[in-house]
């Protein structure tokens, strides 16, 4: 008996989790708040965020924002361009759509661009990784 006990506190861990998650971010939201109308009050201009707080904050002004969706889907776009185009090619022997964003990748990196650097950022900055943030 004593051997499913271990498997039924791991279970209900396993389903408490997303609960307790939810009041840590409800936490987070309201000190980094908290320390935001403090710091107004004070006049003081420097505020130190844990990242946890940050997020919470960062998150609840961006539940309008489409701006990431926007940049992801501009930055991201040669790569389907590019599936479509060889799979036209290789149905239909026409080379164009290829061929077009083939020759539009090379005008954006000669410009300067690094496409490569951008893509990583987007989908790091997607899956919520803050490796360019300082801390």
């Amino acid at each position: 008996m004593l051997q499913y006990l271990g498997i039924i506190q791991k279970l209900g861990a396993m389903v408490m989790s997303p609960f307790n998650k939810a009041q840590e971010r409800k936490a987070n939201k309201a000190s980094g708040e908290t320390k935001l109308r403090q710091m107004k009050e004070s006049g003081d201009n420097s505020i130190k965020l844990t990242d946890a707080e940050w997020e919470a904050i960062a998150a609840k002004g961006m539940l309008a924002s489409w701006k990431d969706e926007y940049l992801t889907v501009i930055i991201t776009s040669p790569i389907p361009m590019l599936i479509v185009g060889g799979v036209v090619l290789a149905f239909t022997n026409d080379d164009r759509l290829l061929t077009g964003t083939v020759a539009g990748i090379k005008a954006i990196e000669e410009t300067g661009v690094d496409m490569g650097f951008l893509m990583n950022a987007v989908v790091l900055s997607g899956v919520g990784l803050k490796v360019w943030r300082a801390k």
